[in-house]
């Protein structure tokens, strides 16, 4: 990941969304933090740099923007629809938790994880 002027908007603030903003933005994106849901009290975004933007309406993602999602969320979710029908980068929680890790130099040593299973 380089910093810049990169938009990231990420989806699903209960599961994790609120540390992955906070730290997209600490690596200096720009980030669009979206409550899928809009259920989350005000006082929950109090510990967010004040450079997220926080929304509960679906934005419309420009054509550079990384989405990220968690892998459960609604497929037909406007944000991602949107996304896919453009071709933007959409990439999972888990994908960029281990991206930013990776930057911080935990797991640096780790080439990857996988499991086999049968069906």
């Amino acid at each position: 990941m380089t910093a810049g002027q990169r938009h990231f908007i990420v989806l699903d603030l209960n599961h994790g969304g609120l540390l992955i903003s906070s730290k997209l933005v600490d690596h200096g994106y720009r980030v669009t933090a979206v409550d899928v849901y809009g259920t989350l009290p005000k006082e929950a975004f109090s510990d967010l740099p004040a450079e997220v933007e926080v929304v509960s309406k679906p934005p419309l993602p420009d054509k550079n923007a990384i989405i990220i999602a968690p892998v459960h969320l609604d497929p037909s979710y406007p944000v991602l629809a949107k996304a896919r029908s453009q071709g933007n980068t959409i990439c999972s929680h888990h994908t960029i938790t281990g991206q930013i890790l990776h930057e911080k130099g935990i797991f640096s040593q780790a080439k990857s994880c996988s499991i086999k299973v049968s069906v």
